[in-house]
């Protein structure tokens, strides 16, 4: 997930813990990732812009790894905002957890499908990218308030 004002995934976050004042909890809110904020990603796209034979896939991430239910936790404290409890739903599908998101978190059903999808697999940095680029990530916390004050 990449953290900024503009960036889908973190819309859908923000609006649901806006929104929300219980969430179901599918199985994918367990699943580890490495959110990235925006000034991040946009500095080491510059970073690998000047080095040389830099080929293939660069894993990008942020400086924490957090369970999604932890992302959730995380957004509500910057948001001054109660944690929404979160209601374990083991049985809920990808197609029933895109539509619940999609309505919820105010984003259309074509997008949040395949990004819902994705919350299956963890997302975490197993490749670090070259010296250089993104050595001091910003932690979520910080990446969220940045993304907040700039919506």
């Amino acid at each position: 997930m990449v953290v900024g004002p503009q960036s889908q995934s973190f819309v859908i976050l923000r609006n649901l813990v806006k929104r929300l004042p219980v969430m179901v909890g599918p199985a994918w809110v367990n699943t580890r990732s490495q959110p990235i904020a925006e000034r991040d990603v946009v500095a080491a796209l510059h970073a690998l812009g000047e080095l040389d034979g830099v080929a293939g896939e660069v894993q990008l991430g942020g400086a924490d790894v957090h369970a999604y239910r932890d992302l959730i936790s995380l957004t509500a404290e910057a948001m001054d905002r109660r944690e929404p409890p979160l209601i374990p739903v083991p049985f809920m599908t990808p197609r029933l957890s895109s539509l619940w998101v999609s309505v919820f978190g105010g984003v259309e059903y074509p997008l949040v499908r395949p990004l819902v999808e994705g919350l299956r697999a963890e997302m975490v940095v197993t490749d670090p990218p070259p010296p250089g680029v993104n050595d001091a990530p910003m932690s979520f916390a910080d990446a969220v308030r940045e993304a907040l004050a700039d919506s």
